[in-house]
């Protein structure tokens, strides 16, 4: 947990066991309110809203668990790709590895390789393979 804070990234993991198993609990309790073999009024009625409520709880956490990873990729993603553009400054002859690329990043690989092709895609980097079939980045100028 405290390595979560250090590098300032969420585990929704948590959240989604939560919210998925109160979700199913709420349905249980909904369900119980029309399968109750009784006529009160009282036992249906708080059965009903103990699951609605249950229910409505879990999927707004789940919703907000949702929301909060999407921001974060976003976020983590803008970061990246600063890091990448602030590593080639303005010199469009410098050829930096990917390896060389990922080195001092302390983060999600797949991320930072997923910038890498959306920048290349955009035209703001241009890529290059060596004979050892290893990818290659430069800088396009505009």
């Amino acid at each position: 947990m405290e390595a979560n804070r250090k590098n300032n990234s969420y585990d929704p993991t948590f959240d989604m066991f939560i919210g998925s198993h109160l979700s199913m609990i709420g349905i249980l309790f909904f369900s119980f309110a029309f399968i109750a073999e009784t006529t009160d009024p009282f036992t249906v009625g708080s059965l009903s809203i103990v699951g609605g409520t249950l229910f409505f709880g879990a999927t707004k956490l789940l919703h907000r668990t949702y929301q909060k990873v999407c921001g974060l990729e976003r976020i983590e993603k803008e970061r990246i790709k600063k890091y990448i553009l602030n590593r080639f400054g303005n010199d469009s002859s410098i050829s930096i590895s990917e390896s060389e690329l990922l080195e001092n990043y302390e983060g999600d690989a797949c991320f930072f390789r997923e910038v890498l092709d959306q920048l290349s895609r955009q035209g703001r980097l241009w890529v290059h393979k060596s004979k050892k079939n290893q990818r290659f980045y430069r800088a396009f100028q505009a």
